[in-house]
């Protein structure tokens, strides 16, 4: 592995953690099955989408949200270019389909912008840009 990196999702933590005491909160003592649905599903988010795992192998760029979860893959002979950009706030956290291309991030406002030899772009989402960028311009070229 030349460059392994895990980046936790420290503001989507903090808001579903916010979420999550609300809603337990009001549903304390109560018999309502929905808010306690919500509960749940809160929870699976969380153990969802608590980091973005990035790797570039001597082949691949790998990526995938906490325990393995989305895990995506691309051979590194079908990049063309890469560069470091600022994503704005609002394109949000997760997986976003943007104006530069598919988004996967889960804090911050970098992130590392590939360009396919097809055409397709897509952007990692990361706090260590400059180290991904390295690693995928060293293996490319």
């Amino acid at each position: 592995m030349r460059y392994q990196h895990k980046q936790f999702a420290t503001a989507i933590l903090v808001i579903l953690t916010l979420v999550l005491v609300i809603i337990f909160c009001t549903a304390y003592g109560k018999e309502n099955v929905a808010t306690w649905q919500g509960l749940i599903i809160i929870l699976v988010i969380g153990a969802l989408f608590y980091s973005l795992n990035i790797s570039v192998s001597d082949s691949h760029i790998c990526w995938s949200f906490g325990p393995g979860f989305w895990r995506k893959k691309i051979h590194l002979h079908d990049v063309a270019s890469a560069q470091i950009i600022q994503t704005p706030w609002y394109t949000g956290w997760g997986i976003r389909y943007t104006a530069n291309g598919w988004l996967y991030r889960v804090n911050g406002d970098t992130a590392v912008q590939i360009t396919l030899k097809s055409g397709e772009k897509l952007c990692l989402g990361t706090d260590d840009a400059e180290n991904l960028l390295a690693a995928i311009e060293q293996i490319n070229k």
